[in-house]
């Protein structure tokens, strides 16, 4: 990819809170957290602390509530088209999406794939949480 590829990563967000992450160019991390307020979307920037290149993560609580995943893929597809003179490329787990010839329905599979991977990693937290056994407190060692 060279450098003025604008890359925009859809994430696992946190197990049970309905979110999934943004991770993208920190030179459009603005620009998308504009959109998201105009959307109506809950967000938050995310800080991670690693080696490698360094993406702007943004947590957006887009599944859930009422049109919440439709909203993310009109972010999406509006940040693809204000840089359609620059190469896009959305990226999942081996399925790629280049501005030259994707199209609004690839975003919403791609979201929907998404959105499907998230509930089944929620309900495998819950059901490990409730293998689990009740916490002790400090009145359970008098």
């Amino acid at each position: 990819m060279t450098d003025d590829t604008l890359k925009l990563y859809v994430t696992l967000g946190h197990p049970g809170d309905g979110s999934l992450n943004l991770r993208m160019s920190p030179s459009i991390a603005d620009e998308v957290r504009a959109l998201l307020d105009e959307h109506d979307l809950a967000h938050g920037e995310l800080l991670e602390f690693s080696s490698g290149p360094q993406l702007a993560i943004e947590a957006v609580v887009a599944l859930g509530a009422g049109g919440g995943l439709a909203a993310l893929a009109s972010v999406i597809n509006t940040m693809i088209k204000r840089h359609d003179s620059k190469r896009f490329v959305i990226e999942r787990d081996g399925e790629r999406i280049e501005a030259s010839g994707y199209s609004e329905e690839a975003v919403d599979r791609l979201l929907e794939k998404r959105a499907q991977e998230q509930a089944d990693q929620d309900k495998e937290w819950e059901r490990i949480k409730a293998e689990l056994p009740a916490p002790e407190t400090p009145r359970d060692h008098q």
